[in-house]
């Protein structure tokens, strides 16, 4: 027996987002700016490597919210392996904090793992196939 989700229409036409897929969109993208930004001031001290890396991981932020936000599976599955790998870190840190975190993040994503396993409705129909 499932609990019902909060949802918002997606471009696709036929799913709803479930909400929080959304907002941990908008988390990614505003992650996104917050390293651009960070590495602006890291560039002043002259740390080009550090730069490039801080652009690379929010490109990488960018197309993954991306991803979750259209419904692709790829995005669910990179999202997971992402939360995981930040847990294991976290653990070997004693970071509880952010294990914590990490560990509602990856319980949401399960949960939600309807939305990019269901197939899409056909375009014309609205409906799922059968």
């Amino acid at each position: 027996m499932g609990t019902p989700q909060a949802s918002v229409s997606s471009h696709s036409g036929g799913r709803s987002r479930p909400i929080g897929i959304s907002l941990i969109c908008v988390l990614g993208v505003l992650i996104s700016i917050l390293l651009v930004l960070i590495s602006f001031r890291v560039l002043r001290m002259g740390d080009t490597e550090t730069v490039l890396l801080y652009l690379f991981v929010a490109l990488l932020y960018l197309v993954v919210a991306y991803g979750l936000w259209t419904g692709q599976l790829w995005a669910w599955v990179v999202t997971l392996f992402i939360f995981g790998i930040d847990a294991v870190f976290d653990i070997a840190q004693d970071e509880i904090g952010g294990l914590l975190i990490s560990v509602i993040f990856i319980i949401y994503l399960y949960h939600a793992r309807a939305y990019y396993l269901s197939p899409e409705p056909d375009a014309g129909t609205g409906s799922s196939p059968k």
